[in-house]
């Protein structure tokens, strides 16, 4: 049996995730989330720095590599 460590939130009217929130916190307090950028104007978003993460298998933190959202989007 597979348990549940995040909840999902989607909108009603097309069924788009906009964020995900962990359920449980880390050793160190904190709780790990994530927000649908692609929902937001692209203006807006374009500055902010891309955080890469070892999302498969640890979550660990890979680090930046000075992309931002426009650098993989536009």
């Amino acid at each position: 049996m597979v348990q549940q460590d995040h909840h999902d939130v989607s909108m009603k009217v097309d069924g788009g995730a906009t964020y995900w929130r962990g359920l449980n916190l880390d050793e160190q307090g904190y709780r790990r989330i994530a927000v649908n950028l692609r929902l937001a104007d692209p203006d807006t978003v374009a500055e902010i720095v891309i955080d890469h993460f070892d999302g498969l298998e640890s979550f660990d933190d890979i680090g930046r590599d000075g992309r931002c959202v426009k650098d993989m989007w536009f």
